[in-house]
């Protein structure tokens, strides 16, 4: 899980820097955006994991 880890590291300095930056417009806009393709990246990895252990386990899909 060395790539999700890495995500949330990034989300967090991506979102750290968006809150000092929020007086700046054009940096708290750029920041913005990078924070919210994070938070993409890191719903498409939580989703391709849970499609992966409901594929491994059918059993448990409701």
């Amino acid at each position: 899980m060395p790539e999700f880890r890495s995500l949330c590291e990034d989300y967090a300095t991506a979102r750290g820097a968006l809150e000092r930056w929020r007086a700046d417009e054009g940096r708290a806009r750029d920041f913005q955006q990078l924070t919210e393709e994070i938070e993409a990246e890191i719903e498409e990895f939580i989703h391709g994991a849970l499609k992966a252990v409901r594929h491994a386990n059918p059993e448990n899909e409701s």
